[in-house]
């Protein structure tokens, strides 16, 4: 287990020349060979039909509420807890609110899931998109009502051998194995041994990345490209024997030859316009998600939007551009970040932990904040899904716990009604999983047929199915089952169509 430190030019180069097996390449030549032996164990794997997915893990840390967010059960009414004077989807007024349901495709969800999210270059799209790759797994007890115990636990959940975030590192030959951006309380466990990046938030995020291969801060990018080409060539000219010895079975891999090529050199080539693009693009869906008070039922959010307006999400634009940048050129397969809620002039302004906040002000953050993730991952979602590889990926969206109306002004810690949302190309279709009931002040899971009681067992499972990388626990079962290449729920009735 690694601590939390960021890690030097000599440690990250050290570790990946550990897992190249090669300690005299120069560190253009190191990460080359380690991605020609990602491409050759990717195109192997799918051969003999093995599973190999991404995870991105997007913390919300501090915990915020999610009945903005997610449906209550039963599905078709507005449940006990939905009637609890804080718990609300939509204003009536500038000081009044109320839950409120749309129905989507036969499933009552939050007020918000009926309008439109900003897309890139312009224009909207029904932010409803989203639920065609979902699934909502609601009242999973974490075992902990403390923020950093929590945090803990979602890393690491009690007994198990490796962290969820080293599930699909530890099998995949990615150049960097893990990348973690501003987490809470991340551990980092590896049982193949590999290494953990935190990265440096400060400046242009993919040269922190990548400086340490290709040395970017010691002279302009493009005054290496001489070295980036020369180290492709060696790659390319060794490929098809590569191929042939370590992979006789894998034959059509030799014809990826201009594939690979094309991967090598949109991996390196002038990154920092690429990483200026991103930014700017998420960036831009960010600020246009953020306006709501001209949706129908949002008029009332006027009074707490000026209060803080000029608010933002700090970094969130950088987190998604290198998370789009890392996943397209294959650097990793292990991604996480987190962030904490709004801020402006660099103080922190909107908290998720909301102990002290009334539904009002509350439903102005929780609706901003999902329609920005929203927004966010569909882009997301659009670009690896041209690129082929939204089929093989998995988010998992979640803060430490859930939450309940409390008995102070705002709400509390809700470590038995914990909610996730698993985003996947291989989730066909909207799927939940769970409930939760409100007859504890602090939230109760709540019991299910079939499986019993969820805990942090029943989620490292689940996404360690879905990854394709073997359970991470033997007694406690996966609440999905994998039907024809793609996941549905073991539940009677957890899958709505």
């Amino acid at each position: 287990m690694s601590n939390d430190k960021n890690f030097s030019r000599r440690q990250l180069l050290q570790a990946s020349a550990a897992m190249a097996s090669v300690a005299s390449l120069s560190p253009i030549e190191l990460m080359m060979k380690v991605m020609m032996d990602g491409l050759l164990s990717k195109a192997h794997a799918q051969a003999l039909g093995v599973p190999a997915r991404n995870y991105v893990f997007i913390q919300l840390t501090g915990g915020p509420p999610r009945w903005t967010w997610c449906p209550f059960t039963p599905f078709d009414s507005d449940g006990d807890l939905a009637k609890h004077q804080k718990v609300a989807t939509r204003y009536i007024s500038s000081s009044q609110t109320e839950y409120k349901t749309t129905n989507i495709g036969g499933l009552n969800m939050p007020w918000m899931w009926q309008f439109d999210v900003p897309k890139a270059g312009g224009g909207n799209r029904p932010m409803s998109e989203l639920m065609e790759d979902i699934l909502f797994l609601r009242g999973v007890d974490c075992n902990n009502p403390a923020h950093n115990g929590a945090n803990v636990l979602q890393f690491l959940p009690s007994g198990a051998k490796s962290s969820l975030t080293a599930l699909s590192a530890d099998v995949n030959p990615h150049p960097i194995s893990h990348i973690n951006m501003n987490t809470r309380q991340q551990v980092w466990k590896s049982s193949a041994e590999k290494t953990n990046v935190n990265l440096d938030l400060s400046g242009n995020l993919l040269r922190n990345l990548l400086d340490p291969f290709i040395g970017i801060s010691s002279s302009s990018f493009k005054t290496n490209k001489n070295k980036i080409d020369q180290a492709i060539k060696k790659s390319m000219e060794n490929f098809s024997s590569l191929a042939k010895s370590e992979h006789p079975d894998s034959g059509g891999i030799i014809a990826s030859q201009s594939d690979a090529l094309d991967l090598m050199r949109r991996g390196f080539n002038d990154i920092d316009s690429e990483y200026t693009r991103l930014s700017a693009k998420y960036k831009d869906i960010i600020d246009r998600a953020m306006s709501i008070t001209n949706l129908n039922g949002f008029a009332g959010a006027e009074s707490v939007r000026s209060k803080y307006s000029g608010g933002y999400y700090k970094y969130l634009e950088k987190y998604f551009a290198v998370t789009e940048y890392v996943l397209v050129n294959g650097f990793s397969s292990s991604i996480s970040f987190g962030f904490l809620g709004l801020r402006k002039s660099n103080a922190l302004v909107g908290s998720f932990d909301e102990h002290g906040y009334g539904p009002v002000t509350s439903l102005y953050f929780q609706t901003m904040v999902n329609r920005v993730l929203a927004a966010c991952i569909l882009e997301l979602k659009d670009v690896l899904k041209t690129k082929g590889i939204w089929d093989d990926t998995l988010i998992n969206l979640s803060g430490e716990f859930g939450r309940v109306p409390g008995y102070r002004s705002g709400t509390e810690h809700a470590p038995e009604a914990s909610t996730i949302s698993l985003i996947s190309g291989a989730l066909k279709g909207k799927q939940v999983i769970g409930n939760i009931k409100a007859s504890k002040a602090h939230g109760e899971k709540a019991y299910n047929d079939g499986v019993g009681y969820l805990g942090l067992g029943h989620l490292a499972n689940t996404i360690s199915h879905i990854l394709g990388t073997g359970p991470v626990f033997t007694a406690t079962p996966s609440l999905v089952k994998e039907v024809n290449g793609t996941f549905e729920s073991i539940l009677p009735g957890g899958r709505l169509k």
